[in-house]
């Protein structure tokens, strides 16, 4: 079982951080969930413990496909722009209380809104703006929102989605291809992702997540394809001598999850992640929490782990917060007041 978040030692818990891969609509906590799930009449367990098991995913799921399909209960939720304002608002007074600096969000309009057809992308989108706005005046935080593309979605939706987010370029720094990687390759996604980056937004894709051949060749599609900068996940790529070059040549860093590798079961056992090994291979990396309010931890956890678990040493954690800072897609002038607390990493 995985634990519940718990106080940190003084050197993780201050240790100035960056998150670029936090799904902001997999943010929400377990008491809140309870809260909403009690005023929407919502039928749940009457024990705390399987109200637990009900929404969250503490310990391994059989694969990635029943881990997706449990966040669909989260998913009910999100009923409301008031809900939607207050879990940005939540999600940033967090993060910074541990001390991140710099935080990329990243949701689906598509996944919000399927059963909540009464909200629209764009009313959806504005009440996270609003949450953020709020919470960036109050915090010493720079947040950056990116958009998600369902890949398991038809595609006249990612064409109808991208459009919007051009549209709304001026508060969004980038487009994420997410969902479930078995059966749906990216490169038929070039032409859409392309049209992204035409009109300026950065690229990241999950990617090499699942332990599949294709898997591994998402990688690379969504690099000399999808023009992505960075990938989601990407651990795959341990398992390919050509993948890991291109992803040294190119620069491409990995938002690497590994608590969520764990839960979802893409890697059997936390001590058997390919981090450690991806980093003797020369590979970018970053360390990121996936979906902690239904993993129910904290980036500090995250962290400890890949301490205690995955032997980096405090200064090896400082440099991934360093690669962090200088691959987020957050505007170079926003992020130059953070210099200061990255400089010396």
């Amino acid at each position: 079982m995985i634990r519940s978040p718990t106080i940190m030692p003084t050197a993780i818990s201050k240790l100035n951080k960056t998150e670029l891969h936090r799904h902001l609509d997999c943010s929400m906590r377990f008491k809140t969930m309870l809260t909403i799930a009690q005023e929407a009449q919502m039928i749940f367990p009457a024990t705390e413990k399987e109200q637990r098991d009900f929404f969250l995913v503490t310990s391994p799921m059989d694969n990635l496909g029943i881990a997706l399909s449990k966040f669909q209960k989260a998913q009910k939720l999100l009923f409301s722009e008031q809900i939607l304002e207050d879990l940005a608002f939540a999600t940033i007074q967090e993060a910074s209380l541990e001390n991140t600096k710099l935080l990329e969000l990243r949701y689906s309009p598509t996944f919000i809104q399927d059963g909540h057809s009464h909200l629209s992308w764009d009313q959806i989108h504005q009440a996270f703006l609003r949450g953020i706005e709020k919470a960036q005046k109050a915090y010493t935080i720079a947040v950056g929102l990116i958009v998600i593309i369902q890949r398991t979605l038809p595609r006249e939706v990612a064409e109808s989605l991208i459009d919007f987010v051009i549209n709304h370029k001026n508060t969004v720094i980038g487009i994420d291809l997410a969902d479930n990687e078995d059966g749906f390759q990216a490169k038929p996604f070039e032409k859409i992702f392309q049209k992204a980056k035409s009109a300026g937004l950065s690229i990241t894709v999950h990617a090499g997540e699942i332990p599949t051949q294709q898997s591994i060749l998402n990688i690379e599609d969504s690099i000399r394809f999808l023009g992505a900068n960075r990938i989601g996940h990407g651990i795959q790529a341990i398992h390919s001598p050509s993948v890991l070059k291109l992803l040294r040549d190119e620069n491409i860093p990995l938002e690497v999850c590994p608590t969520s590798n764990y839960l979802t079961q893409v890697v059997p056992k936390l001590t058997g992640h390919p981090l450690r090994s991806l980093f003797n291979e020369g590979i970018l990396l970053t360390i990121n929490t996936d979906d902690p309010g239904l993993f129910d931890y904290t980036l500090s956890d995250e962290l400890k782990v890949v301490h205690d678990i995955l032997g980096f040493s405090e200064s090896e954690l400082k440099l991934f917060q360093k690669i962090g800072f200088e691959k987020s897609f957050i505007d170079k002038n926003k992020k130059s007041q953070f210099n200061p607390f990255f400089e010396d990493l």
